[in-house]
């Protein structure tokens, strides 16, 4: 038996969790409402109708501040340069994404210390995506998925897509608004895929 040992870089990932009913019953309140102040402009995505929240704000913000420390206590956040190891997180934008078949969401980053994005309703199944006649066929299927990209050690360009569809509906992901994002388009729904993002800032320790 060899007495190798085996050693890891240390690197950064997401979190990934359930949102808690009240967060969702809030947000739904809002997004169930008239709509009027477009974000559109000032995104990436090649999606028509996304629009700032603010009622749900202060719920929105209490939640995901909490994930922002246990993404620190995970991930120590001195190792890297991006300004993660921080306190008293705020949620400064939060905005409504509704996307409809054939829009997307290029490779972007984010303004802030976290973005997020909540999955709140997705009218599409993985496997009626991947099957689609454009899809099924690839080596690398990505219909409806969301997904990162990173450069590993050796500085290649990697991709870490996630399949969410309905089964994600209520699901967050948090993650450093440096990580490249994009969202891919779906297919097989003429109704509109509802997600949640915004932007949170940090304040450093030092007085």
């Amino acid at each position: 038996m060899s007495n190798a040992m085996f050693g890891n870089f240390s690197n950064y990932g997401f979190v990934k969790a359930d949102v808690p009913q009240e967060v969702l019953d809030s947000i739904t309140t809002e997004t169930n409402k008239p709509l009027d102040v477009s974000m559109a402009s000032g995104l990436a995505g090649n999606i028509e109708h996304e629009y700032q929240l603010t009622e749900c704000m202060p719920i929105v913000d209490k939640y995901v501040s909490g994930l922002c420390n246990e993404y620190q206590n995970h991930w120590d956040p001195q190792f890297t340069n991006h300004n993660l190891d921080k306190r008293n997180w705020k949620l400064q934008k939060l905005w409504a994404n509704f996307q409809t078949k054939g829009e997307f969401n290029p490779p972007h980053t984010h303004n802030g210390h976290f973005s997020f994005v909540i999955f709140l309703k997705i009218p599409y199944l993985m496997q009626d995506e991947c099957s689609t006649v454009n899809v099924r066929n690839s080596n690398m299927p990505r219909a409806g998925m969301f997904s990162f990209q990173y450069i590993n050690v050796f500085g290649e360009l990697r991709e870490a897509p996630q399949p969410v569809d309905k089964t994600f509906e209520g699901t967050i992901f948090l993650f450093p608004s440096v990580l490249t994002h994009q969202v891919y388009p779906f297919y097989t729904s003429d109704e509109k895929r509802i997600t949640i993002s915004g932007n949170v800032f940090g304040e450093s320790d030092e007085v």
